[in-house]
């Protein structure tokens, strides 16, 4: 189930309704929140594409990314992340490796990681390490 960092609380996507307008939902206080519908397609297609071969791509500037490599291509680092930031990475290829030994990049049991097309992580970045979580969604 994917979630969405809201005010610092973790919302089930389900939760919103995906769509357009508002959405109240029940917090974990008891309370009640007023939320955006957020329609996750529009936020996929509006993800920035890492450059091509690019071993250390940047995130600056949005938390939605994408791959398209042509070539095999091994991720090492995301570098112009600032403390705090949440990225989504959409692999739009099967030629893309994540190297999570010996970098930057923390997940997957330290082990490098090799998706397929239509897999995803999200990771957050401490300020000097990105925190990882890998999904296959493609078994």
């Amino acid at each position: 189930m994917g979630v969405i960092n809201v005010t610092k609380e973790l919302i089930a996507a389900e939760d919103l309704n995906t769509g357009t307008g508002t959405a109240t939902r029940t917090t974990s206080t008891g309370g009640s929140q007023t939320v955006n519908k957020i329609n996750v397609s529009t936020l996929v297609a509006g993800a920035t594409t890492f450059g091509a071969q690019d071993a250390t791509p940047s995130v600056s500037g949005n938390y939605f990314f994408k791959t398209a490599n042509t070539v095999p291509t091994t991720i090492t680092n995301l570098i112009d992340g600032t403390a705090g930031q949440v990225i989504w990475v959409v692999f739009g290829d099967a030629l893309t490796t994540i190297e999570f030994t010996g970098t930057s990049l923390k997940g997957n049991a330290g082990a490098d990681w090799s998706p397929a097309s239509g897999d995803h992580m999200q990771c957050i970045f401490d300020g000097t390490s990105w925190y990882c979580s890998v999904s296959d969604n493609t078994a």
